[in-house]
């Protein structure tokens, strides 16, 4: 009996990390899209210089917003490394109002 619940605390304590782990990444993840949908709007909505890189600090990690035009679309790009140090990058685009 002992030894089973040993192999069941061995066995769900990795699967609870990694649970939390990936919940962590996706919260960040949907944070820094809707912050990106955000700095994108003015470069839809008013004349602002592109091409465009700046850094930002959210929630003491490095964040690395871009802006492009390609086409006749404006492409903003956020780049970060995620809980587990992976590099991740997320793009939207949107068209000109002008």
């Amino acid at each position: 009996c002992s030894s089973d619940l040993i192999m069941l605390i061995i066995t769900i304590i990795p699967i609870i990390s990694l649970i939390n782990t990936e919940t962590k990444i996706r919260m960040e993840r949907l944070e820094l899209t809707n912050t990106l949908h955000d700095a994108l709007q003015p470069y839809l909505w008013m004349e602002q210089p592109i091409p465009q890189t700046y850094q930002k600090k959210i929630d003491l990690k490095s964040v690395t917003f871009s802006f492009v035009r390609e086409g006749n679309m404006i492409k903003g790009c956020v780049e970060w490394n995620n809980v587990k140090q992976t590099e991740e990058r997320v793009c939207l685009y949107g068209i000109p109002e002008k």
